[in-house]
């Protein structure tokens, strides 16, 4: 039992020390759940953490038209931008994106899960652009979680 247990370790460790890394995630793809009405096309070269609730065009427009040539359209009368800046590594990522309106407590609440998989090192940052319903103007505004 001894020389299997050793044989095992000493292979696993080869294939750790060759470079050879493996993708555990299995090709996941991104969820959104919750008030989410989809993603918002832009790029963007933003901070790990950084995190902002835009409400008018002229706010869109100072954070995306420099990394942009065109920005679509957003009906700012019916909807707002969230953005979540997230950091990761991994051999690959997938986010589980999730925004709530919480009525009792007058807030959104914007949640980014960020799933790591693989035993790769490179460090890529990811904007998460969300179009969301208008926040109602009793709201308090929304609350940003980066798990």
């Amino acid at each position: 039992m001894k020389k299997i247990v050793l044989i095992g370790f000493l292979g696993w460790s080869l294939m750790m020390s060759s470079g050879c890394k493996v993708d555990l995630c299995n090709d996941p793809q991104d969820t959104q759940s919750g008030i989410i009405e989809g993603l918002v096309a832009v790029q963007y070269s933003g901070a790990e953490g950084e995190t902002a609730h835009i409400r008018d065009d002229s706010t869109f427009q100072a954070f995306f038209a420099p990394f942009n040539q065109s920005l679509p359209s957003v009906d700012f009368d019916t909807h707002d931008v969230l953005l979540l800046v997230t950091g990761a590594s991994g051999c690959s990522q997938y986010y589980e994106l999730n925004v709530e309106k919480r009525e009792a407590d007058k807030v959104y609440v914007a949640t980014v899960k960020v799933n790591e998989c693989g035993g790769c090192e490179p460090w890529v940052v990811v904007n998460h652009v969300l179009k969301v319903p208008k926040l109602p103007a009793d709201y308090q505004g929304v609350e940003f979680n980066i798990e």
